[in-house]
């Protein structure tokens, strides 16, 4: 599980940049940005970033957005009474005002009509799986 080559970036001894998308998955809400992930995986914010580029293909920044937008929507669906500071804080932001700031920024929506626009699906496709329409 963990590298014991030494780089010119590693702080500690600690995760392999292989683990840092599970890492960040499983820990996610002690994690609120790219500094903080890359300190927590044990490299300098500037080696890690590179890594994780050449890794996964995909920017630390990207690789973040992706992991807390899953982690959004898989909240609101298994707890569609949550309340946005409870999903934000469980997806590693402060409170639901950066919260909102995120969804509004990368995906021009906000807690609210994410939330319904998902329940609604939700509700179709259940409609759909037991052959009721509307």
């Amino acid at each position: 599980m963990e590298e014991s080559k030494q780089h010119a970036g590693r702080l500690t001894n600690g995760y392999s940049i292989e683990m840092a998308v599970e890492v960040l998955d499983q820990q996610l809400k002690h994690i609120p940005n790219v500094k903080i992930w890359a300190v927590f995986m044990g490299y300098s914010r500037s080696y890690f970033s590179s890594k994780i580029k050449e890794q996964f293909g995909k920017t630390p920044t990207e690789l973040l957005r992706d992991i807390r937008i899953k982690h959004i929507y898989n909240q609101i669906l298994t707890h569609p009474n949550e309340t946005s500071y409870g999903v934000a804080r469980l997806v590693g932001l402060e409170n639901d005002d950066a919260l909102y700031k995120f969804l509004s920024y990368h995906f021009n929506t906000n807690f609210t009509e994410l939330r319904r626009s998902l329940l609604n699906g939700r509700q179709m496709k259940d409609r759909e799986q037991s052959g009721l329409k509307n």
